[in-house]
């Protein structure tokens, strides 16, 4: 699949940056493919940058790999016959704006980004708990992101950050649009930073909490191979202490503090064999809490 790509700069207008893009792909099964792309970025005042963008997309999937978990089931995989690439639209902006409050200074960070696919390789686990389908989009998928963030130092030795995503994500499966699965469409995230005046001394924490989501519809299975059609919220948190030295640091962290794990991973998990194993509805922690120690060289 050779390619061309070219780019071009434009800063004629005062404050306002573009960037325009164009790649020309020459696939040896699927033809060729036009790709551009525009980027901005706008100073509006010394404090403030607003970015925005909007461009084509196109990949070859690659049905197998992409989706090894679907295989770790006792699900039929059907896979498409004629699967097309995958083609979106992409488009959305950013705001960065740093303000002063209380003698304190704020930087602030809101985006908002969509994707509408005109093409998808769709995994469709909505037809029966008893098979997968990946195969081509039939209906509308998108995916909208929005974030918005606050970083501010309440304290000369703290540094703070925090974060909420949402994440609307909807695509055409067993037969109707619906909410992806296994995803949290809510998410905040909060890190936290302190360190002694001559930096000997750090301690970093980070804080997520996930909402609740879509499970695939396990209602056929027998009562016993049933999983709930919603997960539950969930939060996890991670900590590092850091002290360094002239030449090394050491440090000691703790991962998953709460421990916190998915309770029902597997369906089945004693008897893998009679039709109704299915790992692949993952949508949380496996992993126990994890404390480690470890160190840093530096050298010149």
């Amino acid at each position: 699949m050779p390619g061309i790509f070219t780019e071009v700069t434009i800063s004629a207008i005062r404050k306002l940056t573009l960037v325009l893009g164009l790649r020309t792909d020459f696939h040896n099964m699927f033809g060729t493919f036009i790709t551009p792309r525009l980027h901005g970025k706008y100073a509006l005042t010394p404090l403030t940058t607003i970015r925005f963008s909007i461009g084509n997309g196109t990949r070859i999937a690659n049905p197998i790999s992409d989706n090894l978990s679907v295989f770790a089931s006792s699900r039929i995989v059907l896979i498409g016959s004629s699967l097309q690439p995958e083609k979106a639209l992409n488009y959305g902006g950013s705001v960065t704006t740093n303000f002063e409050l209380l003698k304190e200074m704020f930087t602030f960070d809101a985006e908002i980004y969509r994707t509408d696919f005109s093409n998808q390789i769709v995994v469709d686990f909505d037809r029966s708990p008893r098979l997968v389908s990946i195969d081509n989009l039939m209906g509308t998928s998108y995916s909208t992101s929005a974030l918005v963030q606050l970083k501010f130092a309440p304290l000369s030795s703290i540094d703070l950050s925090i974060s909420y995503r949402f994440v609307d994500a909807k695509s055409t499966t067993g037969g109707k649009l619906q909410e992806r699965p296994l995803i949290s469409p809510h998410r905040i995230l909060t890190t936290i930073s302190w360190f002694t005046p001559d930096h000997d001394w750090q301690v970093d924490g980070t804080f997520i909490w996930n909402s609740g989501g879509r499970i695939p519809s396990t209602a056929d299975n027998p009562e016993a191979f049933r999983m709930n059609e919603r997960f539950t919220s969930f939060f996890r948190a991670n900590a590092q202490i850091t002290k360094r030295f002239e030449i090394f640091d050491l440090y000691l962290g703790a991962e998953n503090i709460t421990n916190f794990l998915q309770q029902q991973a597997v369906i089945s998990p004693e008897d893998p064999h009679n039709g109704f194993f299915d790992a692949s509805l993952v949508w949380g922690p496996l992993d126990n809490r994890l404390v480690y120690i470890g160190a840093r060289l530096r050298i010149n």
